[in-house]
């Protein structure tokens, strides 16, 4: 392909149906590339436009079947399961309003496409379909097939001795009169379904031959009403959401009969076969019920729709015959059981030969290998469904592996395009040639697919068009539409270093190098192992929105659970192979020669310096609890004195006296463990933390397997999550409105309650804070203030004043002897950089600078005199009512966009203008007034003056907003040297 400076990249689309339709649209719409159609018939639409069998509609509602950019709010459907003409009208609409036809090659089909090396293009070879002369050909640089497996009719051999008219309903004769004729049909899939209950109205007698019966559902056909087509038209959100609820609707259909051994899926058996059974007793035709009853699980086989079709079986006109036919002598089939039956017409509604859907089009990869002739000897095999390894630049839609047997494939078509435009804006952007999947990438896909299958209903024991004549299943998703969507240096490995690295590889093809203290990723969760440690967030919510996680274990995770979760999304990603272990980071400087930041680190065991490079960027995801602050006073204990953030397992807890130093989040987790085993644990509280009962739970099997299969279920519920926290800054955000102090009257009561039903009421002054709700982080705990309350804890509402040998004096002047020290004191969020010195622009120190007038940085990710420096959950951006894996998200994003701007400008480095930064500042200052956490409290949120530097002002969508785009006007940059 020539370079992306001189032209555009030229596409060849072969097909008009929905999928060559949808491509067309979006290369034009994403990337400005007016495609080359192809299409045999005379107009577009594909299928909808061969298929006009009598009877023809789609099985999938209107509004579900039709593209998500395109309603079809303008002439709006006429009823809920569109026939064949109206679907085709709709792709004819959409075609002519992108001005597609002048782009198409009608009556035209392709023959052969080949790869050609040399010219790194596909060569492309057409014919009239008219008088089959080659008429054409052309260099293309990309390839998209939009055949569709519902393409060239599978015609079973032992039909053609019918002497007689024969047609396959993919090409149906109107110009046949079947009006009082004996019609045999063959077959019993969705074509028959439609097709017999009109034709049995105008013969005098149909013969239906089935191998094997389908399962058959009613329809909820209606027409929409006047009003609604109004109210879709001019309201067009209100049709979204109906769109939505029906993509739900039919989503859901996976979880009831997916897995045919399952209790949902035996329950819906049970209940379709008592429906079938019914529809054939009030039709007057009991006898039926044995022959029409399918003897595989429901969903192996795709289940058919019709309210009319079983009732037309049971007209006197209409004779099923399940024997199938062994022989043809002139106009008689002669059954397996060697009835004889002479019929005028043999209609086949026997499907498509989707192994074979390429019909008479040779595709030729690198080597000359026919992608037909491939697939046929080694099972069709893809990579996404979308490319082929061997076939650079050739995008598949809807073929193998893609297929869907209870949803809308014209969604799987969109998705599949998106992904082909984002692979060909790869290929712009990296001024590439070609792209094609890696073999082993390709194995791995099918391999893990093929697992996917088992157990589901299509491996149930039934044959389908989903299988080749091997038995394996070739044609379809394993799961439901959710999960085909779902189917893209850097100081520290924690929840920012990880997102870091993922986002630059996929955002911009960067290999990042990571430099982590520990010996395995993780961060906070990988140091910090106390007992009862656990996340107070939600764990749908505390997890990356690229990598949900449905096998979460419970509402609120442990440690344990969090730290396998990250290194499960790090091996996902390949990252472990780019992390320098056991390496800390000990110096970062600017140099300005090089406009580039030098990095040296050392090892963790020894501390001698082991290496050192120079790097473009650096990301400092560090956060800020990776510095225990430790009070001087501790140092004086002439015993075992243990950081909760450096948890000694060694030490042997069982029958000791134990203080325990702090009340925020870390001791209400610790203490209602220690005190299980210890002889007594004293807890030091300068302050009391409000505390309120956590909804824990476990999640049940169940709700685990829809969250795994339908993903779109579980972003609602972590939308839902994510909503139900956000407005926890609407009750406590601002302590002195009336939801505020209803909030925290609600929080006294539960308090009070809580500690008299325990029979401590005595306890409810020293445990009740005196400062507003939110002022310092609420604490969530079902179990802390009943363990305050047991008889071998004493609370005391002092500081240590001093300490002599194992004797802690507190400030009242009391005295208690302990054995162990346990400091719950939090971390020194000021100095959070801990050993690394970072000088920027004139060796200008970020610790000195910080220390000297507050930790300042603009929009919170970047900072004046730190060129190319960015932070992630540093100053100004924790949050004190909702996930910080969140806002890890969005700083990350924004330092994306900075990066592609510098790509773009070609720019050597950028950081925020001085002015820029204090303007943002004082802003974020001011928006604190009248806040929570401008109530009166010490916390770390706080510096030593009393400036609130550790927080985000608002909610995680005001920081969204704040940071969606970067105005580069408030950046200075440095040029590239010429």
């Amino acid at each position: 392909m020539p370079s992306r400076n001189d032209r555009k990249p030229t596409v060849a689309v072969i097909g008009t149906g929905f999928s060559g339709v949808c491509a067309a649209i979006k290369l034009k719409k994403e990337l400005g590339i007016k495609a080359q159609l192809f299409e045999m018939s005379e107009d577009v639409g594909g299928t909808w436009h061969a298929n006009t069998y009598p009877g023809a509609e789609c099985d999938i509602p209107s509004h579900l079947y039709s593209l998500s950019f395109e309603l079809n709010n303008s002439k709006c459907w006429t009823k809920h399961y569109s026939g064949q003409a109206e679907i085709y009208e709709y792709l004819r609409h959409v075609a002519k309003k992108y001005n597609l036809y002048e782009n198409i090659k009608f009556e035209t089909e392709i023959v052969r496409a080949e790869w050609k090396e040399q010219q790194q293009q596909w060569l492309v070879q057409w014919r009239n379909v008219r008088d089959h002369q080659q008429v054409g050909s052309g260099y293309y640089d990309i390839l998209f097939a939009g055949l569709g497996p519902l393409r060239v009719p599978s015609i079973p051999s032992e039909f053609s001795g019918f002497q007689g008219p024969i047609v396959h309903t993919a090409k149906w004769d109107s110009s046949i009169d079947y009006t009082n004729k004996r019609v045999a049909v063959i077959g019993s899939g969705a074509t028959a379904v439609q097709l017999i209950p009109e034709l049995r109205k105008v013969a005098s007698h149909v013969y239906n031959y089935q191998r094997t019966p389908a399962w058959i559902s009613p329809r909820d056909q209606f027409f929409y009403s006047r009003t609604l087509k109004f109210v879709f038209k001019w309201l067009p959100f209100l049709m979204r959401l109906y769109r939505f609820l029906l993509f739900m609707q039919h989503e859901l259909r996976y979880v009831v009969f997916g897995y045919y051994k399952s209790a949902i899926a035996r329950y819906a058996e049970k209940m379709f076969k008592g429906m079938m059974q019914s529809r054939l007793k009030r039709a007057g035709r009991p006898d039926l019920i044995p022959a029409l009853t399918p003897d595989y699980p429901m969903g192996c086989k795709r289940i058919a729709k019709s309210e009319l079709y079983l009732e037309a079986l049971a007209k006197p006109n209409v004779t099923v015959n399940t024997a199938g036919v062994a022989e043809i002598r002139g106009r008689t089939l002669i059954d397996k059981n060697g009835k004889e039956t002479e019929v005028d017409i043999l209609i086949l509604a026997t499907g498509f030969d989707v192994q074979g859907f390429t019909g008479n089009l040779d595709i030729y990869g690198k080597n000359q290998t026919i992608l037909d002739e491939k697939w046929r000897q080694h099972f069709p095999k893809t990579y996404k469904s979308v490319t082929v390894n061997g076939y650079p630049n050739f995008f598949m839609l809807l073929g193998p592996s893609s297929a869907l047997g209870h949803n809308s494939v014209v969604t799987m078509i969109e998705i599949q395009v998106n992904y082909a435009i984002k692979c060909i804006k790869h290929i712009i952007r990296n001024d590439l040639a070609a792209i094609e999947p890696k073999e082993s990438a390709q194995e791995q896909f099918v391999s893990n697919l093929q697992k996917d299958f088992d157990g589901t209903v299509w491996k149930g024991g039934c044959r389908s068009w989903y299988m080749n004549d091997a038995g394996e299943i070739y044609g379809l998703w394993s799961g439901p539409i959710t999960s085909f969507w779902w189917a893209l240096p850097v100081i520290g490995t924690g929840f920012s270093g990880i997102c870091a690295a993922i986002k630059l590889k996929t955002e911009l093809n960067i290999d990042s190098q990571l430099f982590e203290k520990s010996k395995d990723v993780g961060g906070a969760w990988q140091a910090n192992t106390y007992p009862g440690l656990e996340c107070d967030i939600p764990s749908h919510l505390y997890s990356f929105s690229f990598e949900p996680n449905a096998s979460w274990t419970q509402h609120f995770s442990k440690q344990t659970e969090i730290q396998k979760y990250l290194s499960k999304v790090a091996k996902k990603h390949n990252l472990y192979e780019k992390i320098h272990f056991e390496s800390e980071m000990v110096r970062a400087e600017w140099i300005e020669e090089k406009n580039q930041w030098l990095l040296e680190w050392r090892d963790t065991h020894n501390h001698q310096e082991t290496g050192s490079g120079y790097f473009d960027f650096v990301f400092a995801g560090l956060g800020p609890l990776r510095e225990p602050k430790i009070p001087k006073v501790a140092s004086q204990f002439d015993g075992p004195v243990v950081h909760t953030s450096h948890w000694d397992h060694s030490i042997d807890y069982t029958d000791k006296r134990v203080a325990i130093v702090g009340s925020g989040a870390t001791a209400v987790q610790l203490l209602p463990a220690l005190r299980k085993v210890a002889a007594h644990v004293y807890s030091y509280q300068r302050t009391p933390a409000w505390v309120t009962p956590r909804d824990q739970f476990k999640y049940s099997s169940l709700l685990k397997f829809i969250f795994k299969w339908v993903p779109f279920v579980m972003r609602i519920y972590r939308f839902y999550i994510f909503l139900k926290q956000e407005l926890q800054y609407v009750k406590v955000g601002y302590h002195d409105t009336l939801l505020a102090r209803i909030a925290r009257r609600s929080f006294e009561k539960s308090i009070a309650n809580r500690l008299t039903r325990v029979g401590r009421p005595d306890l409810i002054p020293a445990l009740t804070p005196d400062f507003p709700v939110g002022c310092k982080r609420i604490t969530k705990s079902e179990v802390y203030l009943e363990a305050l309350a047991e008889r071998n804890v004493t609370v005391i509402r002092s500081t240590v004043d001093s300490i002599k040998g194992r004797t802690l004096i507190d400030k009242d002047g009391n005295e208690t002897e302990v054995d162990i020290l346990v400091l719950a004191t939090g971390y020194d969020v000021q100095r959070f950089t801990g050993n690394l010195s970072v000088y920027g622009r004139g060796k200008m120190s970020l610790v000195e600078q910080w220390m000297k007038y507050s930790p300042r940085t603009y929009k919170t990710v970047t900072m004046h005199g730190f060129p190319n420096f960015f932070l992630s959950c540093g100053p100004s951006s924790g949050l004190g009512h909702n996930s910080a894996v969140s806002t890890i998200e969005i700083q990350v994003n924004y330092a994306i966009k900075c990066i592609k701007h510098l790509q773009r400008k070609n720019l050597a480095a950028i950081e925020p203008k001085e002015s820029a930064q204090e303007a943002f500042v004082t802003k974020l200052q001011k928006s604190f007034e009248g806040t929570a956490w401008k109530g009166g409290c010490s916390s770390w949120y706080l510096n030593d003056a009393g400036e609130i530097f550790g927080l985000w002002s608002g909610t995680i969508m005001s920081f969204w907003w704040a940071l969606r785009n970067p105005n580069f006007g408030d950046f200075m940059v440095y040029k590239n040297a010429e």
